[in-house]
């Protein structure tokens, strides 16, 4: 590769990489706030769900971003990365069951989800590990991200195993606009349920199909936007509180 584009791949890499750790930091910071919401004792377990989904990924964006970094300076080789992956399929799938859990909680208004939930995660993560381990693996270098070799089927099948009941739930949740009546209710179910649905629809569509660039976009991006959402979601501004209770 020419010395131009090889600095300009490093220079990419150490950005993409520095947004993914921030974002994962600004996740964390939603995850403290979600955890200090009051909840009666049956929804203390959709609270736990929903600040793992915010920890559990800000955890992962941190390492996925310290990694990419490490890839623009040129430390970083394929053993390094899928030791990486040890830690990274447990958070991942432990977030997208607590982002599931917690939109069927808020559906159905029952906990019964949540270990059937626990289990298919549980085989998601042990397929994505065997896919990951269990024959040669390439470290791909792109101009955005760094990934291993991922256009085997098994792969496929885990991404949408991992993405499809969140965004299934989130979509039922969605559906409660047309039934929820009161206007602080309807505001949330709008904020919280769009920015999850185009941040995990977006993401999933984008690792099935896309490039490297929208992969970034749609992970970091639409990451940051779906918790500045969520934060609006449970503590709005003070324009907003003022068109939702306009007598107050």
């Amino acid at each position: 590769m020419h010395k131009a584009l090889l600095q300009v791949s490093s220079a990419t890499l150490l950005l993409a990489g520095a947004l993914s750790v921030v974002t994962g930091v600004g996740f964390a910071i939603v995850a403290r706030a979600v955890s200090q919401r009051l909840a009666s004792d049956a929804a203390r377990l959709a609270r736990r769900a929903h600040t793992a989904w915010w920890l559990c990924l800000g955890a992962y964006l941190v390492l996925q971003g310290s990694l990419t970094m490490a890839a623009g300076v040129g430390a970083l080789d394929l053993g390094t990365y899928l030791g990486s992956r040890i830690v990274a399929i447990p958070l991942l799938c432990a977030s997208v069951w607590g982002l599931t859990f917690y939109l069927l909680y808020l559906y159905t208004g029952r906990t019964s989800a949540a270990i059937p939930l626990a289990l298919l995660y549980l085989v998601a993560a042990a397929t994505f590990a065997y896919a990951t381990f269990s024959g040669p693996q390439t470290l791909r270098v792109k101009t955005w991200l760094v990934e291993v070799d991922d256009s085997a089927p098994l792969y496929r099948l885990v991404y949408a195993v991992v993405g499809l009941p969140p965004i299934l739930a989130s979509l039922g949740y969605f559906g409660l606009l047309r039934r929820v009546q009161d206007p602080e209710k309807r505001y949330r179910i709008a904020l919280l349920g769009g920015s999850i649905l185009a941040y995990l629809g977006g993401g999933l569509a984008a690792r099935l199909f896309a490039n490297d660039v929208v992969i970034f976009l749609t992970l970091v991006v639409l990451g940051l936007g779906a918790a500045v959402a969520s934060l609006a979601a449970y503590y709005p501004p003070a324009f907003v509180r003022r068109r939702l209770h306009p007598s107050a």
